[in-house]
């Protein structure tokens, strides 16, 4: 995995963390965040200028969106913190809203949510997180560093998580694996165990991407003791295996989560392992799934499935002129490395180099 795949992932997984439940437990999770859903439908239902419960709705509603990969619960989100906002303008609203700017990579909205957030409330160490994650996908990485270094925060979870966001995209896997550490050092003080799993898987990812699978496991085996059920921890796993040669052990885990979850970037994922290994009928089923789950999201006006739909046509070697159209399309909303080096890899395979005799004369 490139390291700006691995600043994405690092990037979008620690904010299914700042808001909210999140799915690190799928099942349970799901059934919580439906529980949450319909005690706060309930109270606005009763009490129908109750800001804070709207606000606490519209977070709901991005977790089971995150949960589901349904792009309906984004729209049921808006609209509820809009109608929290509208009642009273209030922290919770502003930075839920920013959270669901980033998750659908409307980013520059983002920083205008977090900017008003952080003007209520400009000590939580959250925003920090929020606003590198915006800069950085927005290819402003020099910002997200002056960012995180303007903090004045030390020791702090979503700090240290931020500075290991702003490593990965410098390409300083070492940088990024110690401040991922340090983060899960200030989670375990705060006794936040998924956050400090969450930690130690990303420290781990770094030692995946230098080629030492091996140095990884001892991380992850440390974030298993503190959350077995983490689908992070299970996605890491398989990409040790890969790493160690196993390749058929880790389809059979990128399977089980993508047909578990109906995770289209984990069908995606198996669709690219499963051609490699030659078991075209199981890599057509995932490639189709992953193509569904991706243009789901278009077709209902969201973007932030464009690159991934973009790159698995890329990957699949079809629709290239479509891939480039969306590709080009993610650009206007997200300006990072792995934006661009998409654009890139799509116009040197519509545009081969020519290695005939005659082109070499």
């Amino acid at each position: 995995m490139t390291v700006s795949r691995r600043a994405t992932i690092a990037a979008a997984s620690l904010a299914g963390l700042l808001i909210g439940v999140g799915c690190a437990r799928p099942s349970p999770s799901v059934r919580e965040i439906d529980h949450r859903i319909s005690y706060y439908q309930d109270r606005v239902r009763s009490e129908p200028r109750l800001y804070p419960a709207y606000a606490l709705l519209g977070a709901a509603y991005l977790d089971k969106a995150r949960c589901t990969h349904d792009p309906v619960w984004l729209a049921r989100s808006r609209e509820v913190l809009a109608r929290s906002m509208e009642i009273q303008p209030n922290f919770d609203a502003m930075k839920t809203t920013a959270a669901v700017c980033n998750f659908s990579h409307r980013f520059e909205h983002a920083l205008r949510w977090i900017d008003r957030a952080a003007g209520a409330m400009p000590e939580d160490p959250s925003l920090v997180a929020m606003r590198v994650e915006a800069l950085l996908a927005l290819g402003r990485v020099l910002e997200a560093q002056s960012v995180v270094a303007a903090s004045g925060l030390a020791d702090d979870f979503h700090v240290e998580a931020a500075r290991g966001q702003v490593a990965l995209a410098m390409d300083r896997r070492d940088d990024a694996r110690a401040a991922f550490l340090a983060s899960a050092e200030a989670a375990q003080a705060q006794k936040a165990t998924q956050l400090q799993a969450w930690a130690l898987i990303m420290a781990a990812g770094t030692f995946i991407d230098s080629g030492r699978a091996a140095d990884a496991k001892p991380l992850l085996d440390a974030a298993r003791r503190l959350d077995p059920d983490s689908v992070e921890l299970a996605i890491h796993d398989a990409e040790v295996l890969e790493a160690e040669g196993k390749a058929e052990s880790a389809l059979a885990t990128y399977a089980h989560l993508a047909n578990d979850s109906g995770d289209p970037v984990l069908h995606a994922k198996s669709f690219a392992l499963a051609r490699k290994l030659g078991h075209q009928r199981d890599a057509t089923a995932h490639f189709k799934a992953a193509e569904s789950g991706f243009q789901k999201a278009i077709d209902a006006g969201e973007v932030y499935t464009l690159e991934a739909l973009a790159m698995l046509y890329l990957e699949a070697g079809e629709s290239i002129e479509r891939a480039r159209l969306l590709a080009e399309e993610n650009y206007k909303y997200r300006q990072d490395q792995s934006a661009v080096e998409l654009i890139e890899r799509i116009n040197a395979a519509m545009n081969p180099p020519d290695l005939s005799e005659n082109a070499a004369q």
